[in-house]
């Protein structure tokens, strides 16, 4: 029925430390806290992508995973 253009993604933005993470109910909190990426939401990888390279410096966010993927 509505239809945006280009298409709009909703993104998790959090304050530091203040992350939501998924866990199960078996694992410690250790476990939990040493998983790779444990802080890292899709705009904060697209940012260090972009902060370490300059080949997507011209991509908007929408556009980098067509050419990334």
């Amino acid at each position: 029925m509505y239809r945006e253009s280009p298409a709009v993604q909703c993104l998790p933005i959090y304050l530091p430390n203040e992350h939501y993470i998924n866990f199960h109910a078996y694992q410690t909190v250790n476990e939990v806290l040493a998983r790779q990426n444990v802080e890292k939401t899709q705009l904060t990888a697209w940012f260090d992508y972009n902060s370490a390279h300059d080949d997507g410096l011209g991509l908007i966010y929408w556009q980098f995973s067509q050419h990334y993927t």
